[in-house]
């Protein structure tokens, strides 16, 4: 092999070292320039996920990337507008400080009936609220008021004066777990004898 052959081999052997070298230098780029833009990112929607918090809290509208619209589907005994404003969302509030985790909560603890609660978005800039609400098992009267009870043993509603809807299965000499509002109603042996009751009924 001549000494001209072996230089040209060896120049070629640089370059390819050279082109190594500089595909490694531009994708270690690429990725240092991908993180710094993830991390910059991450860092833009934590600050604007707390000024759209703050604003929320304050009830403040804004036009950027704002709530649009608020639907409520499902059948419920509460009108659309109650809904929406037990929840605590609003037209106009940054969709950075949606909270659909909070708003579900409050929605459930609020209004008793609501059985399921579903938030979600329907396109960029709507809020959708699906709900349904528990079915009514019967009224059970406690002294001279009733609660009504739902079918997962819940209060849904006290009425101090008056009698229950027509049509209603009466609980008479029922025993309690509680009387609030909300929560655990009957018993477990009470809630079994009207489990019997209602399937004897239908």
């Amino acid at each position: 092999m001549s000494e001209n052959q072996v230089d040209h081999i060896r120049q070629a052997r640089q370059e390819a070292r050279r082109r190594r070298r500089r595909k490694l230098m531009i994708r270690r780029t690429i990725i240092v320039c991908a993180v710094l833009l993830a991390v910059l990112a991450a860092i833009a929607w934590g600050v604007m996920s707390i000024i759209g918090a703050q604003q929320s809290k304050q009830g403040v509208t804004t036009d950027f990337l704002a709530v649009k619209e608020i639907l409520v589907e499902g059948d419920t005994r509460y009108s659309a507008e109650t809904i929406i404003e037990t929840s605590g969302l609003y037209v106009g509030q940054s969709l950075f400080g949606v909270n659909k985790v909070q708003a579900h909560d409050t929605l459930k603890e609020q209004l008793p009936y609501l059985d399921k609660v579903e938030i979600g978005n329907k396109g960029l800039f709507t809020l959708r609220i699906r709900v349904t609400d528990i079915p009514v098992m019967g009224a059970v009267k406690v002294k001279k008021s009733w609660y009504i009870l739902g079918e997962n043993n819940k209060a849904l509603e006290h009425i101090a004066k008056g009698n229950p809807p027509k049509g209603t299965l009466k609980v008479l000499g029922a025993t309690l777990a509680g009387t609030e509002v909300g929560q655990t109603l009957l018993d477990e042996r009470s809630l079994r004898v009207c489990n019997t009751l209602v399937a004897a009924a239908d």
